[in-house]
């Protein structure tokens, strides 16, 4: 009679072994999804202040120039130096490199306001509407006492993103946005 040497393991060992692990999978991938989007969402504020910094730049040096880029509006009451300038322009006008590409036609599209008073307060106002393919930040009111408290939503995003709007503004917006999914 012929006998085996039992060297690796049955079938229903192996299956059970499968089994476990993709139990355990089942549990962890929640966590690790979720430790992902976070992370995401975090590196979106940061493009966000990233290019905030970038458009400060290009104002202050605006300002300087006597540019007729900036300009004087009234909004209730009170004049603000005015500024609107897209994400293709910062890059156009060397102010940012990672706002190449916009000019390169990729998902990274928007423009930023910037309302300064003119009485010479130091608390700026900066109205995004700012997209990276993956998140949006649509006319988000960013102030310095503001920008940790925003939440990078998901929106359709259209051509018109890449444009200032057309007339000066009348009020200044004061949305906060909110977490939605696409």
């Amino acid at each position: 009679m012929k006998t085996f040497n039992k060297k690796g393991f049955t079938l229903v060992e192996l299956l059970a072994v499968i089994v476990i692990l993709a139990i355990i999978i089942l549990f962890a991938l929640p966590a690790v999804v979720s430790t992902m989007e976070t992370a995401r969402a975090g590196s979106f504020k940061n493009e966000i202040n990233e290019v905030v910094n970038q458009v400060q730049t290009a104002f202050s040096r605006k300002t300087m120039a006597s540019s007729p880029d900036i300009k004087n509006v009234n909004i209730g009451g009170t004049t603000y130096r005015y500024m609107c300038i897209t994400l293709a322009n910062l890059y156009k006008e060397g102010y940012s490199q990672k706002a190449q590409f916009a000019a390169e036609g990729t998902a990274y599209k928007g423009y930023y306001q910037v309302f300064i008073p003119a009485n010479g307060s130091s608390v700026a106002t900066y109205i995004i509407r700012f997209t990276n393919g993956q998140f949006t930040a649509n006319d988000l009111s960013y102030s310095y006492t503001s920008s940790d408290k925003y939440t990078p939503t998901f929106e359709a995003v259209t051509d018109e993103w890449g444009k200032c709007p057309a007339e000066d503004p009348t009020e200044i917006p004061n949305k906060t946005p909110s977490a939605s999914g696409e």
